[in-house]
């Protein structure tokens, strides 16, 4: 995952933008583990702007947003898709 770091921000940045709320974009914090935390706070934060915070099946956590970021592949190997 630590070499995919980037990619990951990036496309959790990504699902924040499509859900089409304005929601800042997080500054860098200096740490790329805390910089895809602090995207997957900012995809949380556009989901539960959208869709409120019991989202259509009950409260939307952190863990069910990189699930369904992830198609519950977060921690796997090519999520994701890095360009080489």
């Amino acid at each position: 995952m630590t070499g995919r770091l980037a990619a990951a921000r990036v496309a959790l940045l990504g699902v924040a933008r499509r859900a089409g709320v304005d929601v800042p974009v997080p500054d860098g914090l200096g740490c790329q583990w805390r910089d895809v935390l602090a995207a997957l706070g900012a995809a949380m934060a556009a989901i539960t702007a959208r869709f409120g915070p019991r989202g259509v099946l009950g409260p939307v956590t952190a863990w069910q947003v990189a699930a369904a970021c992830s198609a519950g592949r977060l921690l796997a190997p090519g999520w994701p898709a890095v360009a080489v």
